[in-house]
């Protein structure tokens, strides 16, 4: 488990109020637990009470710490789960601090076990902006380099729900960033996720007119299926998961998939970036390329923030 790498460092950049929240909260469970001893833990932890909650956010955390050190490869989206943990920690932070602050009326604040303790760790939760600058500072090197450069955010109408989608865009949408400035993990995510697959309908058309009902298609893992859907046809063999993975697992192997996608009558392969069917396997691969010709090639405005995204759709020879 790398503190210090990349996906951390992202983490902490993103998501630096519930991580600092947590925090908090595991220091103030274990000086709970040193400031009672054994008998007054068990009552600070009791089923029902905050501390008990506390305790199972901080078991939960560190089994998926566990976990993520146990993979050889993790995304962002593996610790979703984990999220409720971490703000079962943050609500413990947040009543621990509560309790402190608003207890007997006297001594004065100042001056009540504890209370110095409760605004020093609000103080460091107000400084949770700063962690996430220096986070991102040190994940995205880029934007340090570019610092200033405006990075612009128009909107696009989704195909369903579009006029509830208004409300996401007047709450949470912005049109633009600048480059240097950190901005809430919520609105990275409404950035990403407005990304779109904006020429499906047009390859899925030339699918179609290319191909007979009960001939097939296969490609990218992320493309291909919905092209397949909305031309009316198959993916090959009935594999719709040809992620990179299953081939560098073992689970498919690109003989096997072959052979049963021309069994299945395969008319057409989508090579992408970033799947295992890229142009270079469609091309110099003799297994693929003998068998393959490229018949277009489409290029997707909206599937990258970093340019257009090149698709290229190969046809059995």
């Amino acid at each position: 488990l790398d503190l210090g790498g990349p996906a951390a460092l992202r983490a902490v950049a993103l998501h630096a109020p519930v991580l600092s929240a947590a925090l908090l909260g595991a220091l103030a469970l274990g000086a709970a637990a040193w400031r009672t001893g054994r008998p007054g833990l068990r009552a600070e932890v009791a089923p029902g009470t905050p501390g008990w909650g506390a305790l199972v956010g901080l078991c939960g955390v560190m089994l998926f710490a566990a976990q993520g050190a146990a993979l050889p490869e993790r995304y962002p989206f593996y610790d979703v789960p984990a999220y409720p943990f971490l703000a079962a920690l943050g609500g413990y932070a947040a009543w621990s601090a509560w309790r402190a602050l608003a207890g007997p009326a006297a001594p004065a604040p100042s001056r009540r076990p504890g209370a110095r303790w409760a605004l020093a760790g609000l103080a460091l939760f107000a400084a949770h902006p700063l962690v996430a600058a220096a986070a991102q500072a040190r994940a995205f090197p880029e934007e340090g380099r570019r610092r200033g450069e405006v990075v612009a955010y128009p909107w696009r109408d989704p195909e369903a729900l579009a006029g509830l989608a208004q409300v996401s865009r007047a709450l949470l949408w912005s049109e633009q960033r600048v480059r240097g400035t950190p901005e809430p993990g919520w609105r990275q995510a409404m950035w990403n996720k407005a990304l779109a697959f904006s020429t499906a309908r047009e390859i899925a058309a030339h699918v179609r007119a290319g191909s007979a009902p009960g001939e097939t298609m296969t490609g990218a893992s992320t493309l291909a299926p919905l092209v397949a859907l909305l031309a009316g046809r198959r993916m090959a063999a009935g594999e719709a998961d040809t992620n990179q993975k299953r081939f560098t697992t073992g689970s498919l192997d690109d003989d096997d998939l072959l052979a049963r996608a021309l069994a299945d009558r395969v008319r057409f392969v989508l090579a992408a970036p970033r799947s295992h069917f890229t142009e270079a396997l469609l091309e110099s691969d003799p297994r693929w390329s003998s068998r393959f010709v490229r018949e277009r090639v489409f290029e997707d405005p909206w599937l990258s923030r970093a340019g257009p995204v090149r698709l290229v759709l190969y046809r059995r020879r």
